[in-house]
């Protein structure tokens, strides 16, 4: 089986699904719940502030870029298992969600989760983007750059 250093239709294949998993989760929670909310009744300032707590971990993504140069796991490669812990956390935290029951009941709850989803989105999303200049030759990183944010808007709409 080819590599992704080996194979470019494959790593822009990749790459684009990591950045379309990102877009799901932001478009669900930042368009899709937002207006739930408002048509269930709740304040839009309660909303409001939810929508804004669960973003912190957007504005504070460039922590992890140090933290994921620094440790690795040789065996598995650089980001790998950067990828590996943040898919497996996101679908813990999607999978409680599913099966949580009157969780829209308590925004705090749900914001606490949704925090926790958005934690390791953002992890992923950084982990990506050190694949992608790992992988990506400089001559083609403006088109998979455009490509790949493309999949996130993908995402987020499908979200």
């Amino acid at each position: 089986m080819p590599s992704l250093s080996e194979n470019r239709f494959l790593r822009l294949i990749f790459l684009c699904a990591l950045y379309m998993a990102q877009g799901l989760p932001f478009g669900f929670v930042t368009v899709g719940l937002h207006d739930y909310f408002l048509a269930d009744g709740k304040d839009p300032g309660e909303v409001a502030r939810l929508i804004t707590f669960i973003s912190i971990p957007w504005t504070l993504k460039f922590l992890w870029g140090p933290v994921i140069d620094r440790w690795t796991l040789r065996s598995m490669g650089r980001r790998r298992p950067w990828l590996i812990l943040a898919q497996g956390i996101m679908v813990v935290v999607l999978l409680i969600l599913a099966f949580a029951t009157n969780l829209h009941h308590s925004l705090t709850s749900l914001g606490w989760a949704i925090l926790t989803l958005n934690i390791f989105i953002a992890l992923q999303d950084v982990s990506t983007d050190g694949l992608a200049v790992d992988l990506i030759p400089e001559s083609d990183r403006g088109k998979a750059n455009g490509l790949m944010y493309g999949c996130s808007y993908l995402g987020s709409f499908i979200g």
